[in-house]
């Protein structure tokens, strides 16, 4: 929606046209970076607690570019408000097949893809009515109160990732019979530097999987194709 809003941006702030879609630009930026490294994080530590920290903490980047008195605060802004929120993208099909058997999963996960696709189409035309009635800046209140109640049902949501769900388990064991020897293959046991080292381990093991599809014919005709239309 943030593009509904670049006419009432320019004008307030007295800026070209090309310095306000900037904050396209720093947003996807951010939403590709955030991508990357969180939810890869979300492989070891569980998907709903990288899903709560990431929507609560992109919850909290709108009110900056909501109040912003200058047009840097909103690229910067829009910039760590994308890579927090970029979480939901990346690692969403991952819930999705958690929970989904394999007959059910190419259906549910077109369903997923239902929001991803629409949402760049309906949400110009839903910021053009705000951005008319109410002023740029209400697109974004009206992001954050979307996001609020985003976070508050997610909080609802069991965790779905399988790893994360024997680790609770073991610490529930050790807890309810007091045994430390309760374990799962699962369990991380690094303290300090090591848990930075093995979540950047983690970081760029997922990035060398799908290496080789960075450069196939059908990625880069459809790295051409998307940005036409």
């Amino acid at each position: 929606m943030y593009t509904s809003g670049v006419d009432g941006i320019r004008r307030e702030f007295n800026v070209s046209t090309q310095i306000v879609l900037l904050g396209l630009t720093t947003n996807l930026f951010g939403l590709a970076l955030g991508s990357v490294v969180l939810s890869s994080l979300s492989e070891t530590y569980g998907r709903l607690h990288i899903y709560i920290i990431s929507v609560l903490l992109f919850a909290l980047l709108i009110l900056p570019v909501a109040l912003a008195e200058n047009i840097e605060t909103i690229l910067i802004g829009r910039f760590f408000g994308g890579f927090f929120g970029g979480t939901m993208i990346a690692s969403a099909p991952g819930s999705v097949t958690d929970v989904t058997d394999d007959q059910y999963r190419a259906l549910a996960l077109s369903f997923w893809s239902l929001g991803t696709m629409n949402g760049p189409v309906l949400g110009p035309i839903i910021g053009g009515f705000i951005c008319q009635y109410l002023g740029w800046r209400w697109i974004d209140w009206v992001v954050l109160i979307c996001s609020g109640i985003s976070l508050s049902l997610m909080i609802l949501v069991k965790e779905t990732y399988a790893p994360a769900l024997l680790r609770n388990r073991t610490r529930e064991k050790q807890r309810a019979t007091g045994d430390r020897r309760w374990w799962c293959r699962f369990d991380h046991r690094e303290t300090g530097l090591q848990v930075l080292k093995t979540n950047l381990d983690i970081v760029v093991l997922a990035q060398e999987r799908p290496s080789p599809f960075y450069l196939s014919p059908s990625s880069e005709e459809s790295s051409i194709y998307i940005p036409e239309i």
